[in-house]
């Protein structure tokens, strides 16, 4: 039998990024590791915010962003790269205007304008809330969610929030990124977000300076999850950095059990592989922006496999942690998702055939593929024998 030990840790119901499972390792006794908890259904694993792939994109007529209106987007969705590379939500940002006098609500307070929502609408020269509502009809039948994101200084709290509201009734957006560091959101969010029952609502906090400093809006009981600009990740990471990386992310998921946090990278440069390796294998949300990864077929087919495997098994983005060996450097991954167990073994900096001990996870006589290449191998003695790809990349998920 091997040495890990899953067990069903119970908790509450999740709301859409209401926590981060990431990476948070419960250790019972030498050798036992416990999976993490999900709450699931026996038809499979369920969608969950608290470890999604999310792709950023702008949408704006100006001539400057990736997509001049939301149509445009729209007839994307059913190519690369947004299918076949394991996003799951898409995060845009749109051009607003202000409302028309003829337009504007009775019930709205001086000086709304300067808000980030109340008193505006989305443009219609990309396509209006038509357009958006479209493009978010879209996205749901492909299974991918979308956030609308809101980066000035100017939010009201309350009064955009309950804008945002009205916005999400019209169109079916699933959520809003607000900049918490330039604008308090004022305690009258908290009263508005505790009356709030519905399972699927998503608020997301972007904190400019100090990952800690999401304490301060903690006590609001409205922010749900943490986008830490100052938190990102290194480019060309090596493995000491990437472990470093990972325990970061268990420090913060205890330290703050009810607020997620969104991983991205640093630099304005085309991802490269190693890039592709740190952010997609972080614990926790990850966000990529449109046009960060190289458009190589090599780096996109590995973002395909990547993302891919981490659609596949939630437990890359949700599951406990615990690091294997250093040489070649192998992680495990593990997440119970109602009555499923979902449990991988990452190896990275491996080459030609490579002997790896996997007893503490898989017994023998396991089936284990690696999703990079492709190949199989029976687990013998505790150990495997497989060929790692010239990327030295091995992704052992077990065959069922």
């Amino acid at each position: 039998m091997p040495l890990f030990v899953l067990r069903m840790i119970s908790r509450p119901k999740l709301t859409f990024f209401a926590a981060l499972l990431g990476a948070v390792v419960l250790i019972t006794g030498p050798g036992e590791l416990q999976a993490q908890s999900r709450a699931g259904d026996d038809s499979g694993y369920p969608f969950s915010w608290s470890g999604v792939t999310t792709y950023m994109v702008v949408v704006n007529s100006d001539g400057t962003s990736d997509y001049q209106s939301f149509a445009e987007l729209t007839a994307r969705l059913n190519q690369s790269p947004f299918r076949g590379h394991g996003i799951e939500a898409l995060v845009v940002s749109a051009a607003m205007t202000e409302l028309s006098l003829a337009s504007a609500s009775a019930g709205e307070s001086e000086g709304s304008e300067k808000c980030a929502i109340a008193g505006k609408e989305l443009d219609v020269t990309i396509g209006g809330a038509t357009g958006f509502k479209d493009l978010i009809a879209a996205s749901h039948s492909l299974g991918m969610r979308v956030a609308l994101f809101e980066g000035g200084e100017n939010w009201c709290g309350a009064e955009d929030a309950i804008a945002f509201n009205a916005l999400r009734e019209q169109t079916g957006v699933d959520g809003i990124i607000v900049n918490l560091a330039a604008s308090e959101a004022g305690n009258d969010m908290a009263a508005l977000r505790k009356a709030d029952t519905e399972d699927d609502r998503l608020w997301i906090g972007a904190v400019f300076e100090d990952a800690e400093q999401i304490d301060t809006f903690e006590g609001m009981l409205w922010v749900d999850a943490a986008m830490n600009k100052s938190w990102v990740l290194p480019r060309e990471s090596d493995d000491l950095a990437l472990r470093n990386q990972f325990s970061r992310s268990v420090e913060f998921a205890v330290n703050h059990p009810d607020v997620s946090n969104i991983g991205m990278m640093s630099g304005t440069e085309s991802f490269t592989i190693n890039d592709l390796n740190s952010l997609l294998l972080q614990p926790g949300v990850i966000a990529l922006h449109d046009g960060q990864v190289a458009s190589d077929p090599a780096t996109m087919e590995h973002w395909r496999i990547l993302g891919s495997f981490r659609d596949k098994h939630p437990a890359i983005g949700e599951g406990a942690h615990e690091d294997i060996s250093n040489d070649p450097y192998m992680f495990y991954r593990g997440l119970r998702i109602g009555p499923d167990v979902d449990e991988v073994l990452v190896v990275l900096g491996a080459s030609g055939k490579v002997r790896l001990k996997v007893s503490l996870v898989f017994d023998d006589d396991t089936i284990l593929r690696d999703a990079y290449t492709g190949k199989i191998a029976m687990v013998s003695y505790g150990q495997i024998l497989l060929p790692a790809h010239e990327n030295g990349v091995m992704l052992l998920e077990e065959v069922k």
